[in-house]
Formats: structure tokens, sequence, C-alpha cells
């Protein structure tokens, strides 16, 4: 019953735990306030005092109120987070086991002979064969050729007298020696007429003229000749071997597949493995998260002019987006959590080590 008493007490003292002196005091309600956080420490020190007695409470950063608090200071307790540490340690990566590994069947090629078709017998004609053969046949018989035979003449030359022989004068012109061959002929004689103009008697020998006759030599006769018969060698396609049947057998017929066939089977593998480990690294907690009275501003020292100058503080630092007016409402208590969370304070009542740090104080 004690200890809830006093949490609720620490709890109030979070709040507006202040031991205030006159001066600071304003105003008649921050007197009664002021008078009612004495009575409230009083009674929380007369408590404390109590439990120290009987061994059940502590005045360090885990007691209900803070040790040598200072009149005009208020206190509230903050939780201070854990320091940690990043340590290495060594862990199963993975347990011992077993590897099966399937080796898969190999397969091979081959070629196969099957039956297409069985042997069977037909019948096969065999057609004649002709062949090419010469032949003397008659063309005309033998018989007796008459021929004539002319007569037979041949050409003759014969000299015939065509003129008689004559005497002529003829005009010599001058004497010629008788006997002599002139003026066409023998000169017989001279005479030279009453004219002085001297004539020859000249003998005009016969004329011959040789002609030719033909005459005959043999008479016209005939005569038989034996004239022999005409055969005639002609080329003429004649059966060398009539045309005949024989009985062949077809042997089989076979066809030749590639087909693929097991070489190898399917067999398994198993191979042990053993167990890994692998280093990691973790972050453990080398000293906890504690609780402990800090000092701060409460509504004794949070003046409007205070507030203010907080607030732009806080919207300076981005954390505060609200009105500037002087007055601590929802939107300041998360700006101030938030602030402090960065600074690793987990508390929305400002310390005055923030409040430094603000640059308010």
């Amino acid at each position: 019953m004690i200890k809830t008493i006093l949490l609720s007490s620490a709890a109030a003292v979070a709040l507006s735990a202040c031991a205030m002196n006159d001066q600071q005091a304003a105003g008649g309600d921050l007197k009664a306030q002021l008078n009612a956080a004495n009575e409230e420490n009083s009674s929380l020190r007369s408590e404390v005092a109590s439990l120290k007695t009987s061994g059940n409470g502590s005045v360090g950063s885990d007691a209900l109120v803070p040790a040598n608090a200072k009149p005009g200071e208020c206190y509230a307790r903050v939780t201070q987070p854990g320091q940690f540490k990043t340590v290495s340690e060594q862990i199963l990566a993975s347990e011992a086991s077993e590897k099966v590994r399937v080796i898969p069947a190999t397969y091979k090629t081959v070629q196969e002979k099957i039956l297409a078709e069985e042997a069977y017998t037909k019948l096969e004609v065999i057609p004649a064969t002709y062949k090419t053969v010469e032949e003397r046949i008659l063309v005309k018989p033998a018989g007796k050729r008459v021929t004539t035979v002319p007569a037979k003449f041949k050409t003759v030359t014969e000299r015939i007298k065509v003129r008689d022989a004559y005497t002529a004068w003829k005009p010599g012109g001058k004497v010629i020696a008788v006997g002599q061959n002139a003026l066409g002929g023998t000169i017989l004689q001279n005479r030279t007429s009453t004219t002085g103009e001297v004539m020859c008697l000249v003998e005009i020998p016969a004329e011959y003229r040789t002609v030719s006759k033909r005459v005959q030599v043999s008479a016209a006769q005939t005569r038989e000749t034996e004239v022999p018969a005409v055969y005639k060698t002609v080329k003429k396609r004649v059966v060398a071997t009539p045309a005949s049947t024989r009985e062949v057998t077809v042997p089989a017929h076979y066809h030749t597949i590639t087909k693929t066939v097991e070489a190898t089977p399917a067999s398994v593998q198993r191979t042990p493995v053993p167990e890994t480990f692998k280093t990691v690294t973790k972050t453990v907690e080398a000293a906890p998260a504690r609780t402990v009275w800090t000092s701060v501003l409460c509504d004794v020292n949070m003046t409007p002019d205070v507030v203010t100058r907080m607030l732009r503080a806080l919207k300076s630092a981005d954390h505060y987006r609200g009105p500037i007016d002087g007055v601590i409402g929802s939107q300041t208590t998360r700006a101030i959590s938030s602030y402090q969370s960065a600074q690793g304070v987990q508390s929305d009542i400002l310390t005055i080590d923030s409040a430094k740090k603000l640059g308010i104080l």
C-alpha cells in the first residue's frame, strides 16, 4: 500500500514537484501552488525516510524522490536508453546432412533391323528376245540378153578429080622459061603480042580433092549374153528366244531403324555433408535502460516568455509546426518528446539539459 502511494506521489512530483523560493513566486496562485508543493514534498520526504529505515527504498536513480533536491528546482524521472555493444558469435549455419545426388540413366542410340515385308515368290514373264539377221532374196531371175552388134565402119580418104588439066594464055609480064611452074601451072611457051605484052601458055594441072567416106568394115550381127540372177541382202528382226515365264523368289525386306536404349540405369549417390558454422554479428545490451531523476522546467519557471522561446527553438529544430502562442499544449508536448528522443532522452517534459541545448536558458 505504501509503495502504491509513493508511486502516485512520484508521478505528481514528476509533473510539479518543486521547491520554490519566495522570489520566484509571482501572484497569489503561484504562492498557493508553492505551499501545496512544499507540503507534499515534506510528506514524501517523510515516506522516503521511513523506507530507508525499513530497507525497502533508495534515493539513487531508482529512488521515488530525487536525492539532494534543491529549493527552486523541478525534477522529473526520465528514461535513459540502454547501452548496447556489437559482439561476434559463431553459430551453426547448417547441420550435418547427407547430399543425395540422383545420377540419371544414360542412353545410347542403336540401329535395329525390322522386317518390313516377308519373302515371297512371284511369276515373272520373260519377254521374247529378238535379233537382226541378213537374208539374200532374189530380185531378178537369171536370163539371156540378146544384144545387137552394129556394123562396123571406118572412115577412109579418097582423092578424086574435080577438074581436068587445061592450058590457057596468061599475061606473064616477062618471058618465063618453059618448064617452070608459074602463073598457076607449067609454062609451055611464051609469046609476045603486037602490043608488046608477053603472054605465057600455061598448062593448068587437073584439080583434085581429098574426100572422107565411111566404109563398112563388118556387117551388123546379134549376140546372146547370159544375164545372172540379181539378189538383194535385206535385214530383218526375228525372234531369238520366245517369251516364257519363270518363278522368282523375292527376298524379305527389312527397315533399319534408330532407337534409344538404356546404357546404364539410374542410380543414387549419397555424399555426407559436414555441419557448417558462420560468424554473426549481433548487438547485445551492455547496460540496461534506467529511469533517473533530472532537472526539468516546470510550471514555476515555465513562464510564457520561456515557452515562447522554447516553441521558436523547437520550430527551428523542425520538431514543432504549431503556432507560437506561449501556451504548452498537446503539440508542444509531442514536439518536446520528439526533440528529446532524438537526443536519447525518453520524456515529454523538457529537461534542463535540453533547454540549454535549445538555447532558452
